[in-house]
């Protein structure tokens, strides 16, 4: 069983336990990622973003758990690879 990942509170709203877009912008440069790159959007849907760029508490303890992964670079890696799959796959079904 995984534990559920931590919330970098170094990252989430003063006022509140969500992460806000100024945390995003914190997270991607920690982790090496530019803020428009592609992955983000599997990210938002796999942690049942409210909005863009915007993560509650729920979506992201719960939705890195699902994901199976509690390190959010290796997370991201992975995603990032079957972005690409799914690419590749884009390219075969709707080329015309």
């Amino acid at each position: 069983m995984i534990n559920d990942p931590p919330l970098r509170v170094d990252l989430t709203d003063p006022e509140g336990d969500d992460i806000t877009v100024d945390g995003t912008i914190k997270l991607c440069s920690d982790l090496g990622v530019d803020p428009e790159d592609v992955v983000l959007l599997a990210v938002a849907y796999e942690l049942k973003a409210p909005r863009l760029a915007e993560w509650t508490k729920k979506g992201w303890t719960e939705g890195w758990k699902n994901v199976g992964c509690v390190i959010q670079s290796l997370c991201l890696s992975v995603l990032t690879e079957e972005l690409t799959h799914w690419r590749g796959l884009e390219l075969i079904l709707y080329r015309a």
